[in-house]
């Protein structure tokens, strides 16, 4: 059985584009949370930089996450958000320590 992993994504937003970011990202994050395997799926806005924003999400597996992450849909949500991003997405990986 596979543990809990914890997926933290950083994004830098290009100046400006802040608001086309949260457009795409909270509907997502809404839809998200219906998946298979998501705990958690939630957005913070850095307290230090506005334009950095973290998606958090905790996953009840690596597998069921890795296939979430290689549909076309999350592709698509990547290819577009990468588009109003300052430098590309970062998302680490991070297993539960049980």
């Amino acid at each position: 059985m596979s543990s809990k992993i914890r997926v933290i994504v950083t994004l830098e937003v290009t100046e400006g584009k802040k608001q086309d970011v949260l457009n795409i990202l909270k509907p997502m994050s809404e839809q998200a949370k219906k998946r298979e395997g998501v705990l958690s799926h939630d957005i913070y806005s850095s307290a230090q930089n506005p334009n950095e924003l973290i998606i958090d999400h905790l996953w009840s597996s690596k597998e069921l996450f890795n296939k979430h992450f290689n549909s076309p849909e999350a592709a698509k949500v990547r290819e577009t958000i990468n588009k109003l991003l300052a430098k590309p997405l970062q998302p680490k990986i991070y297993d539960e320590i049980t």
